[in-house]
């Protein structure tokens, strides 16, 4: 079986190697290169999503993996633009969500609570992951403001515990004044850190 990535090729014995250890060899591969997983394309078939429930799941041989991968600082450097023109749009919403909990929450606002929890989550998440990479300090436009962009979303961490029991009990009011008084200035000091790591075209910061 051969697998390549970035013009190389790697061979391995196919007796002695599983479909379900397939995965695991690939991330090792990935992880040498520093570089991140895009997509694999398995003997010709592009394949985008679940791949080690492809090698298990498919029953014919595997001939050819080609590991297609994303650069470590454009994939970065995505993920930043990303959480800036989200906090561009979630700003103003959060506005209006704490709005109608002084007014009176109906089921939607309650849903637009919970797209934005699951928002400020996947905020948090992608900072532990990308705080993972090795060589982080040679991967971003500047460390020392990456510092504080991770401070900033740690302070999102708390607020979340603190919007459990207004949420519990249902206190629209302390609910509202969360979101006003301690999410928005939160997410406006990420939006100010976070458009200073946005390159473009690798040298230009967002404005």
């Amino acid at each position: 079986m051969l697998i390549q990535i970035n013009n190389e090729t790697i061979e391995i014995d196919d007796d002695k190697t599983q479909k379900d250890e397939l995965w695991g060899i690939i991330n090792v591969i990935v992880a040498k290169k520093n570089t991140v997983l895009g997509y694999l394309i398995i003997d010709g078939k592009p394949v985008y999503k679940d791949f080690d429930n492809y090698f298990t799941e498919n029953p014919e041989t595997i001939d050819n993996i080609e590991i297609i991968t994303d650069p470590l600082k454009a994939l970065i450097n995505d993920n930043f633009s990303t959480v800036y023109k989200y906090l561009t749009n979630a700003i103003p919403q959060v506005n209006i969500i704490a709005d109608e909990f002084y007014r009176q929450p109906n089921e939607n606002t309650w849903m637009k609570l919970i797209d934005l929890f699951e928002g400020i989550q996947w905020i948090i998440e992608s900072v532990i992951k990308i705080g993972k990479i090795e060589d982080i300090e040679n991967s971003i436009l500047d460390y020392g403001i990456w510092n504080q962009y991770v401070q900033s979303v740690g302070e999102l961490s708390e607020m979340i515990k603190e919007l459990e029991s207004p949420m519990v009990n249902k206190d629209h009011v302390l609910i509202g004044d969360l979101l006003i008084y301690e999410i928005i200035p939160v997410f406006q000091k990420i939006y100010g850190t976070i458009g200073l790591l946005v390159t473009t075209e690798g040298s230009e910061n967002v404005s």
